[in-house]
């Protein structure tokens, strides 16, 4: 059947013409009669320098063939080759090797002596090369060649080298073609370039799929292995050069129908009915997903060009089809993706023509409106954003519909009768504390220090406890602030609010004249505030009454100041130095104005400040007492005693801010017990518990949990040892946030000294020489006045602390929150080590143990928080 579709003289002219091997074919006909011979694909033809071997190899296949077939006979010659005779061929005879016939026999036609062990198709794949090799690469031969970038025609024009061959292709493009890039051979030769594009053209209009689906349909019952020519015959009923180019492009591109089953020379065979299917399919799914991807370039496009407040939002991106792209995209800039994220991700920058990295998938992402501007990503990465798990919100929307019942109920004290005043910055929410005076019958007062009661509402190993576990502390920055818990909770529920009934654990206690603590005790409270000031108004206040007209805030005032004496007196020590407001307007539009300024006063230094911080110390050092006196494992806070600068030292340098500078570098980190109290240096206190911000800070309302259950009569929940674990993951976690919040706040400020350079390339500050930090680099700490801001640079030229400096901009880098100056007389280059060297150079560092002295009082703007600011924990 398949003789009279080819139409052809011979069915096989490359065996019947050019391999007259009456032992072959008698050979292969008793075994399989219309079987073509493969070739193995590691022999390259078309090399001339292998065309005598393989001839040679040929007769010796013929010779081997011929040989007797009696079982388990092997013989074999071996003898030194000589060039000048021909190859001897040898003695060959069929052994039986697991049902399966081989065939061993030596050779002498390589130029040396040489034993081959094959199986009989393998001695066939020998004689079809042979025979192929005599149609060897000339000039004049059109070959269609493939490179990495194209797949086309090309004439020969003459060799280069002994196997490389120049040739020009249909573009009138050289190249100089290797045996692997030629594909296909055209039969035929002496061909010239008009050929070529004869050839070409004709072929190009001739090729069409459809005629591949016919044939396939005629023979795929078969198991044939059809050359080239064989398809041209079957495709188009003849068997010219342009015919059979036209196939071979066919098959090479179209591959559903026939599949390629040997190289040299090339042989397809028709695929299943089963495999047809399947790729089909695979090639409808593919168009499917290629489609999809053009849609998702368009709408990429199209949100690209949109402003800022009519992108799609992130929700309505996770409602469309396009949710699953952008969702690998993320995992890709957060270096979170799998393999299969990783693959959907690069293959949509690539679809949308950009370069595969992290910080293209954030401009996609930011363009698509699926990041908002200005998005961080480093907060993003840890999980520390508004966004709380679905588990926690539930919690939290429970809490708020269904208020459990008070499990400190039968304890609890109803001390809504006090007068409760908050102080606190006019943006504040999440108020934590509230001080109230109670007039003792000896004319003392007893202190009130009231302090939210989270532990009300979060039970241990809840959805909120471990989310806050996680978080361990309320960020501040300049955006705002990322609260510890659902804000719903943290600026609701939980916060003391103006004329709302709240649970408390509320402290009292007693001073002695000297401003020593007499008394103290702590009791779970209910607690109702009626007036709520600002620090401005306090200050306010005090400055224009008298204690008469203002007796509790007057009495507060009084207090703070004999505590503050005592204070002192104990060796307690404080650092007065302007802190930069770092404020964002329209933090997520691409037009966002940021504001950097100094605080109008060093922190602690106004009445109003003073009062809380002194305030927020005494009840840390009461809770301390308590602990101590009952036993209670609680985080202490404790510091040893630093070695501080000699007086010599501290009367050479200018007062201010180089002396504090310099005592502050000599602080040593904090340390943390569990098992009883010990000396803070700092706050020249024998024993002290951060216990104030349970709403803002993690470890504070571990002791929450501690002190409740001794107030029930109960166990505590933690044993020292344990608690002390908690409390050092706390404050690992705490660390990771300050560094974030310091990362987010270098980002705007390099935000912001970009702004200012581009509207005045002139632009420069004043600047205060602080200290040196290391002299044989020239690194010094600085501070900019007029912005409160402390930061490093580098100076080369001699200069003393206390020395005025004139600044410009030398390098930003606002991705990385990098910014770098130069004395602007001298317009010092900015040295490469200065950029990568970030962490040496980090705005933030003193280059000694002052952790994050400089930094805490920051956190949250208000000095109820000012307990931290020489705790170098």
């Amino acid at each position: 059947m398949l003789r009279s579709l080819l139409r052809c003289k011979a069915f096989r002219p490359l065996h019947s013409q050019q391999m007259p091997l009456t032992g072959l074919v008698s050979w292969q006909q008793a075994k399989t009669p219309t079987s073509p011979i493969p070739v193995p694909r590691s022999l390259n033809v078309h090399a001339p320098a292998f065309v005598p071997k393989l001839r040679a190899a040929a007769q010796v296949a013929s010779s081997t063939l011929t040989a007797s077939r009696s079982n388990g006979a092997v013989c074999s010659q071996h003898a030194e080759a000589d060039p000048a005779r021909p190859a001897v061929p040898p003695t060959i005879s069929p052994c039986s090797t697991s049902g399966r016939e081989s065939l061993t026999h030596t050779s002498q036609c390589f130029g040396r002596s040489a034993v081959f062990s094959q199986r009989p198709r393998d001695v066939r794949a020998y004689a079809a090369a042979a025979a192929a090799a005599d149609t060897s690469l000339q000039a004049g031969c059109i070959v269609e060649f493939k490179t990495d970038s194209r797949q086309d025609l090309a004439l020969l024009q003459r060799p280069n080298g002994k196997a490389n061959w120049f040739a020009t292709d249909v573009r009138g493009q050289t190249y100089s073609l290797r045996p692997q890039q030629m594909v296909y051979i055209l039969p035929g030769e002496s061909y010239k370039e008009s050929d070529l594009h004869q050839i070409h053209d004709q072929a190009l209009k001739d090729a069409d799929v459809a005629l591949l689906a016919d044939a396939w349909e005629m023979v795929h019952d078969d198991d044939e292995l059809y050359s080239v020519t064989e398809m041209a015959s079957l495709l188009f009923g003849n068997e010219e050069p342009r015919s059979c180019y036209a196939s071979h492009r066919l098959l090479s591109q179209e591959r559903i129908f026939f599949k390629q089953a040997g190289r040299s020379p090339p042989r397809f065979q028709a695929r299943s009915a089963k495999e047809v299917h399947l790729l089909k399919a695979k090639r409808i799914a593919d168009e499917k997903a290629a489609t999809e991807v053009q849609e998702f370039v368009q709408e990429m496009y199209r949100c690209h060009k949109l402003p800022h407040d009519q992108k799609p939002s992130m929700q309505e991106w996770n409602d469309s089809s396009q949710s699953h792209r952008l969702s690998a995209l993320q995992a890709f800039a957060l270096s979170r993706a799998d393999t299969a994220d990783s693959t959907l991700a690069i293959q949509m920058m690539q679809a949308c023509g950009k370069q595969p990295n992290p910080s293209a998938a954030v401009e996609m992402l930011q363009s698509a409106g699926w990041w908002r501007p200005h998005e961080q990503l480093g907060l993003i990465k840890a999980q520390r954003t508004e966004t709380f798990p679905s588990p926690v919100q539930e919690r939290a929307a429970q809490l708020l519909t269904e208020p459990p019942t008070d499990p400190d109920a039968s304890i609890r004290q109803d001390l809504t009768h006090h007068e409760v005043l908050t102080i606190d910055d006019a943006s504040t929410r999440d108020i934590d504390d509230g001080l109230a005076v109670e007039v003792l019958p000896d004319g003392r007062h007893k202190l009130w220090v009231h302090i939210a009661d989270p532990t009300r509402w979060v039970m241990q190993g809840d959805p909120l406890d471990v989310e806050a576990r996680h978080r361990a502390k309320t960020m501040y920055l300049p955006t705002g602030n990322i609260p510890m818990f659902p804000r719903d909770l943290a600026d609701g529920l939980f916060s003391l609010h103006l004329g709302q009934p709240t649970a408390a654990l509320s402290v009292h206690m007693v001073l002695n004249s000297d401003g020593s603590l007499d008394e103290c005790g702590i009791v779970a409270s209910t607690v109702s505030p009626t007036r709520k000031l600002t620090y401005h108004e306090v200050d306010e206040l005090l400055d224009a009454t008298m204690p008469e007209q203002e007796p509790m805030l007057w009495a507060l005032h009084q207090a703070a100041e004999a505590r503050e004496r005592w204070r002192e007196e104990q060796g307690a020590m404080s650092f007065q130095m302007p802190e930069a407001k770092v404020r964002v307007v329209q933090p997520h539009s691409p037009a966002s104005i940021v504001q950097v300024h100094a605080s109008s006063c060093a922190t602690g230094t106004q009445p109003s400040q003073r009062l809380v911080s002194e305030m927020m110390i005494l009840t840390g050092q009461a809770i301390a007492h308590i602990g101590s006196e009952n036993g209670l494992a609680l985080p202490y806070r404790g510091q040893v005693t630093p070695s501080l600068p000699s007086e010599q030292e501290l009367q050479a340098l200018p007062s201010g801010p180089c002396r504090h500078v310099l005592l502050r570098s000599k602080m040593v980190r904090g340390n943390i017990t569990t098992s009883g109290p010990t000396p803070h240096a700092a706050l020249g206190l024998q024993g002290y518990v951060q216990f104030t911000s349970p709403i803002r800070r993690y470890s504070d309302m571990l002791a929450h949990f501690q002190l409740k259950a001794f107030l029930r009569g109960e166990s505590a929940p933690f044993t020292a040892f344990h608690l002390g674990e908690l409390v050092d993951m706390s404050n690992g976690m705490a660390q990771e946030a300050a560094v974030l919040e310091r990362e987010v706040t270098n980002y705007w400020l390099a935000h912001y000294f970009r702004a200012e350079s581009e509207n005045n390339p002139e632009r420069s500050w004043k600047a205060m020489l602080l200290m040196w930090m290391r002299t044989e680099s020239g690194l010094a700490r600085i501070l900019m006045p007029d912005l409160g801001l402390e930061t490093v640079m580098r100076i080369n030229r001699p200069a003393k602390p206390g020395d005025e400096l004139d600044i410009c901009v030398a390098f930003i880098d606002v991705p990385k929150g990098i910014y770098k100056f130069n004395e602007a007389a001298f317009g010092q280059p900015v040295n490469s080590q200065d950029v990568d060297r970030q962490d040496e150079l980090d705005p933030n560092e003193d280059g000694e143990a002052d952790g994050e002295a400089d930094i805490a009082v920051s956190e949250s703007s208000d000095p109820a928080e000012a307990d931290t600011a020489v705790d170098t924990s």
